[in-house]
């Protein structure tokens, strides 16, 4: 029984992932996968992963295969290791799928979510691959809702090229945004730009030690 475990566990793997998926869902291509993990192959291209074929973007939920795995690994016949690693995927899983819904209050609330999974995505947390535009996008709906530090965060990504065209010009209008609003951060990164001459911005040293001596009374210390 338990080497039968093992090859439909085997079967199921994710290709991407390499892993159980949490949230099974049918590709165009006929083959199963993580969600998070198709989902972000499918911003890059509308192909397939294992083909390289054209294929859209719609995917559908396996429930037979999501529930088959929940019985595989709560009879405990699967690899100790196994377990444990898709229990602590499910708990990231649920954690992003949370903070997703409170994402859509437009509050304060919602604003704090929608940086917090930028974060996620930026850096590849809780369990989600690094991806600098959905990080971007989800700043950017931070910054709308009036995350202060989201509007600094989206100045710096424009400054570089992260997940976003880079735009000098749009960086500096969201560093000037941030800094009024007390974002010790976008005081900082205003003050580098006036001492080294970053986002087109002429060097001036009393400019830059303005902003500087801005940054221990900021209201935000965000840096």
């Amino acid at each position: 029984m338990t080497d039968f475990m093992s090859a439909m566990a085997q079967e199921w793997r994710c290709p991407l992932t390499q892993e159980l998926p949490v949230d099974p869902v049918c590709a165009e291509d006929g083959r199963v996968y993580e969600r998070t993990a198709i989902e972000t192959a499918l911003l890059y291209q509308r192909k397939s992963p294992m083909t390289n074929e054209p294929m859209g973007c719609r995917l559908v939920p396996v429930v037979q295969i999501r529930n088959s795995i929940r019985s595989m690994i709560d009879s405990k016949l699967l690899p100790e290791a196994t377990i444990d690693a898709w229990k602590q995927r499910t708990f990231e899983n649920t954690q992003v799928m949370d903070l997703r819904r409170l994402a859509r209050s437009k509050d304060e609330r919602g604003a704090a979510a929608a940086h917090t999974l930028g974060v996620w995505h930026l850096h590849g947390g809780m369990g989600l691959p690094r991806d600098d535009a959905t990080a971007y996008v989800w700043f950017k709906r931070g910054a709308d809702l009036g995350n202060i530090t989201s509007v600094a965060t989206c100045g710096a990504l424009c400054a570089l090229g992260r997940g976003v065209q880079r735009n000098d010009s749009r960086a500096v209008f969201y560093y000037m945004q941030a800094a009024m609003a007390g974002s010790a951060a976008a005081c900082w990164n205003l003050g580098m730009c006036f001492t080294t001459g970053l986002c087109g911005l002429d060097k001036d040293e009393d400019e830059a030690l303005k902003w500087f001596e801005l940054v221990p009374a900021c209201k935000v210390q965000d840096r």
